[in-house]
């Protein structure tokens, strides 16, 4: 089953660095969602213009294969932060990896990325705290009319280090045209939306620039939880002699 919320260069590979994954920053995967494909009457472009809106596909591949949903989070720019708006996701037993959703005319943000397996969930995104997010992994338009294909959008995880309640991971994006036999195959099964569809990648987010001050600020938070008895294992790069681990006061 395909997501639908309701209510780059190629290749280019930005790495993100430190990133908390889990229970922690699941509330950054909230708004509207469902399930169900957009309808192929709305491929027409003229239907879509007198009804101010726009299709957008995405292709996301799962990040593991013990993923049994995956999950994108897209919003819009609130002032200097960013708010989620809708949920797209993707069922491990659909027979496509591409996400559809129907949006209104603007510019959106990719804001977060989740895996739910078996017994937990992994997510990836940046709270604020009331219900906004410090950033955008990727961006994109659409005007009203369109029917744009994203692209693929990968995550490329090079390495992990686990503690009791949550994981650190360094991350990668990578975003793509999609591969040939999925283009075959959403012209077969999606012919109309495929005649009027064209193709306009999204674009990444610049990269964050992680300092060893950064680092420091992050694994001090860190250690603080650890102090409080929140999580047993600090990360790797907080052991590293370089960083300079004190729990804030």
């Amino acid at each position: 089953m395909v997501g639908q919320g309701s209510c780059g260069a190629a290749g280019a590979r930005p790495k993100l660095g430190l990133v908390l994954l889990g229970w922690l920053t699941i509330a950054g995967l909230c708004g509207c969602s469902g399930g169900g494909r957009v309808n192929e009457h709305l491929s027409n472009p003229e239907t879509l213009r007198d009804s101010k809106q726009a299709v957008a596909f995405i292709r996301f591949p799962s990040p593991d294969p013990s993923c049994l949903t995956t999950a994108i989070s897209v919003g819009v720019r609130d002032g200097d932060l960013y708010r989620p708006q809708q949920t797209l996701k993707l069922e491990h037993t659909a027979v496509t990896n591409v996400l559809e959703v129907l949006l209104s005319p603007g510019e959106y943000h990719v804001l977060g990325f989740a895996c739910y397996r078996t017994r937990s969930k992994l997510v990836m995104v940046e709270p604020q705290g009331d219900g906004r997010l410090r950033r955008s992994y990727a961006s994109f338009t659409v005007a009203a009319g369109e029917v744009v294909n994203l692209g693929q959008i990968m995550l490329v995880r090079s390495g992990r280090s686990a503690g009791i309640f949550n994981s650190f991971a360094d991350v990668s994006l990578q975003i793509s045209d999609w591969p040939l036999t999925e283009l075959e195959r959403f012209k077969s099964q999606r012919p109309k939306h495929y005649a009027e569809m064209r193709t306009r990648l999204m674009t990444l987010a610049p990269a964050a620039q992680t300092t060893p001050e950064a680092v420091g600020q992050k694994c001090g938070e860190l250690a603080k939880l650890q102090a409080d008895g929140k999580l047993q294992n600090l990360p790797a790069v907080c052991a590293a002699p370089a960083i300079a681990v004190k729990p804030k006061a």
